[in-house]
């Protein structure tokens, strides 16, 4: 029997078995391209700022659209031309695209280095490495706790946005949504100290496309964490500002590790602290939000996994090899997964 790509069962077991792969790739072969792809679009989003901005928001949404339309457009084509030469294309096609807009190598080897500096006790060591990582001078009276504090909190962001939210649009929309995603990510970030307006309308349609991924991506740290710390933290939610990950992550990420994160310890009293906002971070708290991480992502391929079986089961495909293959790599997945948590 012929694979059916009209089938829209079809879809959902490629995605998850696309998913693996890439998750595997990226754990025996690093890809190093992410820099280089990420200057070149902040190149392009430049040249577009010093061609179309004219002080209004309407320049901004004209801006926002051509900066989106050519690799949009140039991934649309090929989806299409893919989807018509039959499974495999796709297939190929799906793991570029995950390759270029999913991955934990991007800020996982800092993070590392980070903990590893806090554990030797190079304090100066590891605030310089967090201030390269997330761009910006950091507060020189800062101590090893506030550090840690920092790092998990741009690690978390760092993996909703570059690995739970990419899941999610991948999963619902395929490579497209990954990749408008991404993009927008990029876009709202490189545009936001813009003060005429220029970027508003790229970052109110990236807190759109943020708005349920970021709510997902707390339910997953909810359920393989502390789950009623998780719950009572993202209930109530407290007063912060600046954070780098919509305010439910980082909540909730608090309360599943039982760390208090979003508020520098200097801004409350030590028994409030305790009471509300969870221990003080540390070295080994670096250490519990990597395996949070990796727990969730075991989860969220889990209930792919499930799906993808519920919709195969309930069709007749008998040839469908390219699912059932899909179990092996994912085992291989759930045992580096839990690996990386313990």
């Amino acid at each position: 029997m012929r694979y059916d790509t009209d089938f829209p069962v079809f879809g959902l077991p490629m995605s998850f078995l696309s998913l693996v792969i890439v998750f595997l790739l990226e754990q025996l072969h690093p890809l190093s391209h992410e820099r280089r792809l990420s200057q070149w679009l902040r190149a392009w989003a430049d040249f577009l700022e010093r061609h179309v901005n004219a002080g209004s928001d309407q320049h901004g949404i004209l801006g926002t659209a051509l900066f989106l339309l050519p690799p949009v457009f140039l991934t649309g084509a090929l989806w299409w031309l893919a989807w018509q030469a039959g499974w495999l294309p796709l297939f190929l096609l799906n793991v570029l695209i995950l390759s270029v807009t999913m991955g934990f190598r991007g800020f996982s080897h800092v993070y590392a280095e980070i903990q590893l500096a806090l554990r030797l006790d190079e304090r100066e060591k590891a605030e310089a490495l967090l201030a390269e990582w997330r761009g910006e001078a950091l507060d020189t009276r800062q101590n090893e706790s506030e550090i840690a504090r920092l790092a998990i909190e741009t690690a978390l962001a760092a993996a909703h946005h570059r690995v739970f939210a990419v899941m999610f649009w991948f999963s619902l929309a395929g490579p497209l949504g990954a990749l408008l995603y991404r993009l927008l990510h990029l876009l709202s970030r490189h545009w936001q100290a813009q003060k005429d307006g220029f970027g508003k309308f790229a970052q109110q349609l990236f807190v759109i496309l943020d708005w349920l991924p970021a709510r997902m991506t707390a339910t997953a740290f909810a359920l393989v964490g502390n789950f009623l710390d998780a719950m009572y933290s993202w209930r109530n939610l407290p007063e912060r500002a600046k954070l780098p990950a919509p305010e439910v992550v980082l909540a909730t990420g608090a309360g599943a590790l039982g760390v208090r994160l979003g508020i520098p310890m200097t801004d409350i009293s030590e028994a409030h602290a305790e009471a509300d906002f969870g221990a003080a971070a540390d070295a080994d708290a670096m250490q519990s939000a990597t395996g949070l991480v990796w727990r969730g992502v075991v989860l969220w391929l889990f209930f792919l996994l499930q799906a993808s079986v519920f919709l195969v089961l309930t069709r007749t495909i008998p040839d469908n090899l390219l699912f059932y293959f899909s179990l092996v790599p994912v085992l291989l997945l759930i045992l580096v997964g839990f690996r990386r948590a313990g």
